[in-house]
């Protein structure tokens, strides 16, 4: 979205729509690749090794209807749009 310039389109769709998603996807920062990064590779290397606190995002997603399903991960049904999402 961000190299098709659509990104700002795609915000304010959302933004319209009154839609929430469960974490910042399309409002959330945005590392480019540095030239640096794209010299010794084809993508942005920075942030690995870094890991997400599962505690942290259990907390915080079951604070926006998400569900524990030990099985499956957790997971959130949109019944009006028809489809469910998950982590694992």
């Amino acid at each position: 979205l961000f190299y098709a310039v659509q990104w700002d389109l795609y915000q304010k769709y959302l933004f319209d729509k009154e839609l929430k998603q469960p974490f910042k996807q399309v409002f959330r920062e945005l590392y480019v690749p540095t030239k640096d990064e794209l010299e010794t590779s084809n993508r942005s290397e920075r942030y690995q090794g870094h890991q997400v606190q599962p505690q942290k995002t259990v907390a915080l997603l079951r604070g926006r209807g998400w569900t524990v399903n030990y099985e499956e991960g957790l997971q959130k049904v949109y019944h009006k749009e028809g489809f469910r999402a998950t982590i694992y």
